[in-house]
């Protein structure tokens, strides 16, 4: 084969090389532009409640220990992270369940959605909170599926920021 750009063949391997090293090249420029450019310059310009860190929650409830983590990384108004509940006390239907969590906020509330993460162990959580006690706690309700009804239940949530 040769590599003649003047030949067909040559002006065809030529072209596909081009192509390719242009896609390759768009997609770093993409990766850049999102995961560094538009990052930097939304942490400058953001000016709401940063979010970021663990919060916790513990309460007792039905002779059970229930404990929710949920820890928070923010970029301007995207929240993600992960969250853990656990359910404890009772014996047999003790149980840790494992979370991603997603989300946004906007003018003073949050805005949360939560699956879990095993697929063996299917759960959602959606979720409504209030900023307050100067950006050290989270208050409001959130509706998950419930374990043993299957069905959609909701409680009131109250989640502090863990120094």
């Amino acid at each position: 084969m040769r590599f003649d750009p003047s030949s067909v063949e040559g002006a065809i391997f030529w072209g596909v090389v081009a192509g390719l090293l242009t896609s390759v090249l768009l997609f770093v420029i993409g990766l850049l532009v999102t995961k560094i450019a538009l990052p930097w310059y939304e942490a400058l310009v953001f000016k709401g409640v940063d979010l970021r860190g663990i919060w916790v929650q513990h309460f007792d409830k039905h002779g059970a220990h229930y404990s929710v983590q949920v820890s928070l990384e923010q970029h301007a108004h995207r929240v993600s992270g992960s969250a853990s509940f656990s359910k404890s006390g009772t014996g047999q239907e003790d149980y840790v369940q494992l979370f991603s969590v997603e989300g946004s906020t906007w003018e003073g509330f949050l805005v949360l959605n939560l699956r879990s993460t095993n697929r063996k162990s299917l759960s959602f959580v959606a979720g409504l909170l209030k900023v307050k006690d100067r950006g050290n706690s989270l208050v409001g309700h959130w509706v998950y599926r419930g374990g043993l009804t299957d069905e959609a239940e909701a409680e009131a949530l109250h989640l502090v920021r863990k120094a």
